[in-house]
């Protein structure tokens, strides 16, 4: 009987590791492309994602020339705001759907890069309700697709054994993502004397990310 259970066990144990798949540690991880492609990709969004909104008042400030009665007329928490959280609401559980049946995640992150990138050029263009709306309905999709993908890219790639420890990785590195992209906005308003100059050249690196997406590939444990 105790060899019967013993035998059930292992069988158990051996079919778990068989639905949970091969398990990478950091070092094993690190050595392939999609882990800095991965890595890239969530330091370069906490550098301009945060950023452009945390500073987006400021930005539309000076695009409306300094005029607090112009800026006061775009109604940016109505017209940005409520349009952001409406599309991240729908966006992120049909992106949740489209990762359940099957589409490669790569894409996914193409088209959420793509919309940070218009986004943040629009961010210094913003001069009625229109295009404010229009930046919270981007921003919004760059928000849901994101969350979704948050919660399953890397154990999807690399295995829940050692998720902690590449986890842990990715949020050092963000933080130091976060902590730059106030930086060269700060530079941008110092030496050109707007923001305009930062953010296009952070709406660039974005378009230059979401190309790189693409050669994202599931990768073989070894």
């Amino acid at each position: 009987v105790g060899s019967a259970v013993g035998g059930g066990a292992t069988k158990d144990k051996n079919k778990d590791k068989e639905l949970s798949g091969a398990s990478f540690t950091l070092n094993e991880a690190m050595k392939t492309s999609s882990f800095w492609i991965l890595l890239f990709n969530n330091v370069l969004y906490s550098s301009i994602g945060p950023t452009t909104t945390l500073l987006l008042l400021d930005i539309v400030l000076d695009t409306v020339g300094g005029s607090k009665t112009a800026l006061k007329a775009i109604d940016v928490a109505t017209c940005l705001y409520l349009p952001h959280f409406m599309v991240a609401a729908v966006v992120g559980p049909v992106t949740g759907w489209m990762i359940d049946y099957g589409i490669e995640i790569k894409y996914i992150l193409f088209y959420s890069n793509m919309c940070l990138a218009f986004s943040t050029g629009l961010a210094t263009e913003i001069k009625s309700p229109v295009t404010a709306g229009l930046f919270g309905a981007m921003r919004g999709n760059v928000g849901g697709t994101r969350q979704a993908v948050k919660q399953t890219v890397w154990a999807n790639y690399y295995g829940r054994g050692h998720l902690g420890e590449i986890t842990g990785i990715s949020r050092t590195c963000e933080m130091v993502g976060m902590a730059m992209g106030p930086l060269l906005l700060g530079l941008s308003r110092e030496h050109y004397g707007q923001y305009r100059t930062g953010c296009w050249v952070m709406a660039v690196a974005a378009s230059v990310l979401s190309l790189s997406m693409l050669l994202l590939s599931k990768p073989v444990h070894p």
